[in-house]
């Protein structure tokens, strides 16, 4: 009888669900079926760290005095988002600060992409700023620091400090972004800026009031 290998179960239900749900599904297919049993597993275990070892890992900070109007993640630098020089590529400061934001919204119920509101509305920039302290190298992890800084009645602003996990008290970058809430125009097929949602108005004055 051919043997097959075990996958933990504290890692995941079954290999059914690994095969299906992996981007790498036809590779892992292949492992199992064509290679010894003990080379393979070793091959599947690099690929499934490789796969639930994210690069984004959330972590919401509250406190009594913080609420959720502070928000954090950390973020490891991947290889393909450094430059030639080794260090990560100043693009890449608002696509962390961009996570960040996203996270955000999903930990107070909401979406960049609001299809829960009528009309629904998305939330592009029209602000972005970052000052750059100090490099930022390969597999470094970079703590997102997020607060809403204010709130008006077609944006918000968000304000952003950037660290390394190593050394927390010293930033690697500030920056701040400026989102607009649009609505496409079903007759232009234009986005125009409309006022906030009330619902989201009120869930982020709330947290503004709790933490001025």
């Amino acid at each position: 009888m051919e043997n097959r290998p075990v996958v933990h179960t504290r890692s995941i239900q079954n290999r059914k669900n690994l095969l299906i749900t992996h981007e790498k599904t036809r590779n892992l297919q292949f492992l199992l079926n064509h290679f010894p049993i003990q080379p393979a597993l070793m091959i599947v275990h690099s690929l499934f760290l490789e796969n639930f070892e994210s690069p984004i890992h959330i972590r919401h900070n509250p406190s009594s005095d913080d609420m959720a109007a502070h928000y954090s993640i950390q973020r490891r630098v991947e290889f393909s988002e450094t430059d030639m020089a080794g260090i990560m590529h100043f693009s890449n400061f608002f696509r962390f600060m961009e996570a960040a934001e996203h996270a955000f919204l999903r930990s107070i119920g909401y979406s960049v992409v609001m299809n829960m509101v009528d009309p629904p509305v998305g939330w592009p920039r029209v602000h972005c700023e970052c000052d750059f302290k100090k490099p930022v190298r390969f597999e470094e992890v970079v703590e997102v620091h997020l607060k809403v800084s204010s709130l008006s009645s077609r944006t918000i602003t968000y304000v952003f400090e950037l660290n390394l996990l190593q050394d927390p008290d010293s930033p690697v970058a500030h920056g701040k972004v400026i989102a607009a809430c649009v609505s496409r125009d079903p007759e232009s097929g234009q986005m125009k800026s409309i006022p906030i949602p009330e619902s989201f108005k009120k869930a982020i004055s709330a947290l503004l009031e709790a933490n001025p």
